[in-house]
C-alpha cells in the first residue's frame, strides 16, 4: 500500500507568504535578470520553499549561469531521482544522499556560501526544513577567497537551465537571494509547538544585488508590476518568459492545497501543470490518480473538468476510501470503482461503486465540469453538474479517511482524455470567481453552504 500524506506546514508565525509560482517544465518556463554590475561572488544565502511536481523529472534546475570554466558556471538543481545538488561546471560542491520527492508538502531549503572563511565546514552549509544536511554523495567544498559564478555581472537564469532546457517542474515560494551576506536558516523559519518547520518573515538586507521573489504580480515585464517583481527594496526585477497570471498561485507554505499525488497514481497517467493536469494517452481502459489531502471528518469540495468528450472519453470523479487497492485499482489499468471502496460519478451519467452502476445524473459533453461533495458529519457524497444533483450516496462509514480521486480512459479510436482538478486553487485552466465561506476557490459553482476547499488552513479549522 501506498501512503497518502497529510501536507505539513500548516501554520506559521503570521501570513506574509500569499503566493507561489508554478512552473511546469514541458513550457520551459524561465526568469531571467543579467545585472549591470557584479555582486559579491565570495559571500551569499539563498533560502526558498519548494512543493514537487513531477517527481519523475530528473536536473530540475533552480539557478543557472554558463560558462566555460569553475569560475563562470553555477547551478542549483534537483538533481538525479531528486537528490539537491549545488554545483560549479566541473566540481560538485555537494549532492545529497537523500533524495526529496515528496510531492504534498511544502520543502525549505536554505544555503550559504562564504569563501572567506578559513574554516572549510564554515564556507558551505545546507539546511533543509531547517535541519543541517551532513551526508553527501558528493562534496567539494571550495577553495578560501574563490570567486563564485553566481554573482556574475551575466545572464542569471532561474528555474531553468542556461540554455533553456531541465525547466523546474514544480512550486517556489518565498525566493530570496542575499548578496554578500551570511545568513542562518532561522533568519527565514522556525519550529512550531508540534515540531514542524514553517516560515518566518525575513527581516533584513539583501545586499546591493539581492533579490526577493513574492509572486504577487502577475505582468510579463521586467518591472514592479511583473511575475518576477523583486520586492527587496532593489528593484532588481526579472524579465519572465513562457509564464502567465494563471501560473501565479495561492498555494503557499502558509496554506497548502491538494494536487494529485504523483506517488499515488496509474504511473502511464502523466500529470502537469503542479499536478492539476491529468491526460490519459494510452489506453481506453481507466487509469487513476488520488489527491493528496486526506480528510476524515467535515464538508469538502472540489472540482473537475472533463476535456473534449466528442470522441467518448470516459472519465470518473469522486472519493475513495484511503485503504484502496492501489496494486488493483490505481496503478493497474482499472475501473477503480469496481471496489466497494470507490464511489464516483461517470461521465456516461451514472454513479458507480462496488462493480455496480446505477443512473444518477446527465451525460458529460465537452469540457464538462463537475463539483464533488463529501460530507463526512454525516457520511454523503453529492455531485453538481449543471445543477446540484443531490447525494449519490448514503451511509458512508465516517471516521476513516477519503481521498479525491479521477479516473480517465481515452476513446475507442484513440483520442485522448484530458482533464483539469481545481482544489481551490484558482486551477491553471481558469474555472470561475465562486469561493467557499473563507474565499478560497475560483470555482464554476456556488459552494454549497457549509463546504470548504482542500487546503490545510481549512483542514485545521474544519478537519
Amino acid at each position: 500500500m501506498v501512503a497518502f500524506i497529510l501536507p505539513a506546514n500548516s501554520a506559521s508565525s503570521g501570513d506574509f507568504i500569499t503566493n507561489s509560482l508554478r512552473l511546469n517544465d514541458s513550457d520551459t518556463p524561465r526568469l531571467v535578470r543579467t545585472p549591470s554590475t557584479a555582486g559579491n561572488r565570495r559571500t551569499f544565502s539563498i533560502s526558498f520553499w519548494q512543493k514537487k511536481g513531477n517527481t519523475d523529472h530528473d536536473n530540475d534546475y533552480i539557478i543557472s549561469l554558463s560558462g566555460n570554466d569553475d569560475a563562470t558556471n553555477f547551478e542549483v538543481s534537483n538533481h538525479t531521482s531528486q537528490a539537491f545538488q549545488i554545483g560549479l561546471h566541473s566540481v560538485n560542491l555537494i549532492r545529497t544522499n537523500r533524495l526529496f520527492r515528496d510531492p504534498s508538502a511544502w520543502t525549505h531549503y536554505f544555503f550559504f556560501i562564504d569563501t572567506t572563511n578559513a574554516t572549510e565546514s564554515n564556507r558551505f552549509q545546507l539546511y533543509i526544513n531547517g535541519v543541517q544536511e551532513t551526508s553527501f554523495a558528493q562534496t567539494n567544498i571550495p577553495d578560501q577567497n574563490a570567486d563564485i559564478a553566481l554573482g556574475r555581472d551575466a545572464a542569471t537564469y532561474f528555474f531553468s537551465q542556461a540554455n533553456n532546457a531541465n525547466s523546474i517542474d514544480a512550486y517556489i515560494s518565498d525566493f530570496h537571494y542575499i548578496d554578500g551576506i551570511k545568513k542562518a536558516p532561522t533568519d527565514f523559519g522556525e519550529t512550531n509547538d508540534n515540531g514542524v518547520w514553517i516560515p518566518k518573515e525575513y527581516e533584513g538586507n539583501y545586499g546591493d544585488q539581492g533579490i526577493h521573489l513574492e509572486f504577487k504580480q502577475t505582468g510579463t515585464d521586467a518591472d514592479a508590476s511583473g511575475i518576477g517583481a523583486d520586492t527587496s527594496g532593489n528593484d532588481n526585477h526579472l524579465t519572465p518568459t513562457n509564464l502567465a497570471a494563471l501560473d501565479v498561485t495561492t498555494d503557499t507554505p502558509q496554506n497548502n492545497f491538494a494536487t494529485w499525488n504523483p506517488i499515488a497514481k496509474n504511473p502511464n497517467l502523466p500529470l502537469a501543470e503542479g499536478n492539476t493536469y491529468a491526460e490519459n494517452t494510452g489506453t481506453d481502459s481507466f487509469r487513476s490518480a488520488l489527491g493528496t489531502i486526506g480528510v476524515s471528518s467535515g464538508k469538502w469540495y472540489w472540482e473537475f473538468r472533463g476535456g473534449p468528450t466528442g470522441d467518448a472519453q470516459k472519465f470518473i470523479v469522486g472519493w475513495t476510501k484511503a485503504d484502496v487497492d492501489y496494486n488493483a485499482r490505481i496503478f493497474a489499468d482499472s475501473n477503480p470503482t469496481v471496489a466497494s471502496d470507490g464511489y464516483g460519478y461517470r461521465s456516461d451519467g451514472n454513479k458507480v461503486n462496488n462493480n455496480s452502476a446505477s443512473s444518477y445524473g446527465a451525460s458529460w459533453n465537452s469540457n464538462t465540469i463537475v463539483g464533488i461533495k463529501l460530507d463526512l458529519d454525516n457520511g454523503t457524497i453529492g455531485f453538481i453538474h449543471g445543477s446540484d444533483r443531490g447525494n449519490a450516496y448514503t451511509g458512508l462509514t465516517t471516521g476513516i479517511f477519503y481521498l479525491p480521486f479521477c479516473a480517465l480512459a481515452q476513446a475507442s479510436n484513440g483520442e485522448d482524455a484530458t482533464s483539469f482538478v481545481n482544489f481551490g486553487n484558482g486551477a491553471h485552466s481558469d474555472f470561475g470567481t465562486n469561493t467557499d465561506a473563507n474565499g478560497y476557490g475560483g470555482f464554476t459553482y456556488s459552494v454549497p453552504s457549509g463546504y470548504y476547499a482542500l487546503n490545510t488552513k481549512n483542514l485545521a479549522e474544519y478537519g
